[in-house]
């Protein structure tokens, strides 16, 4: 069985995939590439938005959700736009779009994911069996919850990625091993060092959630396409 987490970076997505006797770590171009490679896993977690509210739905409960339960580190959740905004074809337009049907702007920093929602988005509409497989969660929600709630540090510092690389030798006990070969597989313009805990502790919540699996909200709420909008972990109690 293949378990697989998948987190956007500089070279488009990197992925790791868990099965009983192997850890792969690799970069596809295009989710449409990725799936093609792994649509035969279990579970695929990845960090983006799947399911996305129209103008005439309310704002997403799942991001609502997921920052109470991260309390001081709920600003690491973004709050996604609407669906309309993927039609925009600049910043401006964006920000527009959004704001005639929510009232409020989305932010640069969200502008820049709208390409990787979009690549997802795609393949979504395409195939609509991948639903079953694809999974959205969140890196840090899963970090929050394998810590036991002890995660201080921002990821982007050193103190921060030792920390997540603690929590990770927990559930892999070749971290160190597998982190050190993708840093010097490639260069950090393409994959970040958080990119690459991200991807572990979502491969590693992909496995655990073979057991049982949990959504915020419970059951998950539906966009106008019908794409489930939800964010999902597991219990990080058990062994993998």
């Amino acid at each position: 069985m293949k378990y697989v987490g998948v987190d956007g970076c500089p070279a488009g997505w990197f992925v790791v995939s868990l099965t009983d006797h192997n850890v792969d770590c690799t970069v596809f171009e295009t989710f449409r590439e990725l799936w093609e490679a792994h649509g035969d896993a279990h579970t695929i977690m990845v960090d983006i938005p799947m399911g996305l509210p129209g103008g005439n739905q309310p704002p997403r409960a799942a991001d609502r959700l997921a920052r109470e339960m991260l309390g001081p580190r709920r600003s690491s959740v973004f709050l996604p736009s609407v669906r309309e905004v993927l039609s925009a074809s600049s910043y401006r337009e964006a920000c527009e779009i959004n704001r005639q049907l929510t009232g409020k702007k989305i932010s640069k920093q969200y502008w820049y994911l709208v390409p990787k929602i979009q690549d997802v988005d795609s393949l979504l509409q395409d195939e609509p069996g991948a639903v079953k497989v694809l999974r959205e969660s969140h890196p840090e929600l899963c970090f929050w919850l394998a810590s036991g709630g002890t995660i201080q540090h921002s990821k982007k510092t050193g103190p921060g990625l030792e920390e997540r690389l603690t929590v990770l030798r927990k559930y892999l006990n070749n971290t160190g091993e597998i982190y050190g070969l993708v840093l010097r597989k490639y260069l950090r313009k393409e994959v970040a060092r958080d990119d690459v805990v991200d991807a572990m502790v979502l491969a590693v919540a992909a496995r655990l959630g073979e057991g049982e699996i949990h959504s915020l909200p419970n059951p998950p709420e539906q966009d106008e396409t019908g794409l489930p909008m939800a964010i999902w972990y597991p219990d990080f109690g058990q062994d993998m």
